[in-house]
């Protein structure tokens, strides 16, 4: 039982120091980043296509990542934030595909469930390069 309870103690521990360390890398985050201008539509891709697909940067598809398809404006690589204007929350996630349009950005079924409900299918967002 000392046992158990040292564990739970430790777990609870280094879970608040996480916390504390997302909360400063937000606020960081936050400070560097440059607006990209136009008016941008975010939708979501993944759920059908399958897991042995590979993007466009080579690396094996997996629809729950932080990722996305942009335009070729970004290169592979690029962490983008994105923000859905009508509720406010944001994701960012790194550029590793290719999309078609020049003001969508594509993102991954995970990344886009949390921004917006996955009916609304397309939403107007805002998007910013992270430095």
């Amino acid at each position: 039982m000392k046992r158990f309870l040292l564990m739970a103690i430790i777990a609870l521990s280094s879970l608040s120091i996480m916390a504390q360390e997302t909360k400063d890398s937000t606020a960081e985050t936050a400070a560097k980043t440059t607006a990209v201008s136009g008016n941008w539509s975010a939708t979501y891709y993944g759920n059908t296509y399958k897991s042995a697909r590979r993007n466009a940067n080579g690396e094996p598809f997996n629809m729950n990542a932080m990722t996305c398809a942009a335009p070729k404006k970004f290169p592979f690589g690029t962490r983008l934030k994105v923000t859905n204007i009508a509720n406010g929350k944001s994701v960012i996630v790194r550029v590793c595909d290719r999309c078609v349009g020049q003001s969508i950005i594509d993102l991954t079924y995970g990344a886009f469930g949390k921004i917006a409900s996955y009916s609304a299918g397309r939403v107007k967002v805002k998007v910013e390069i992270v430095k």
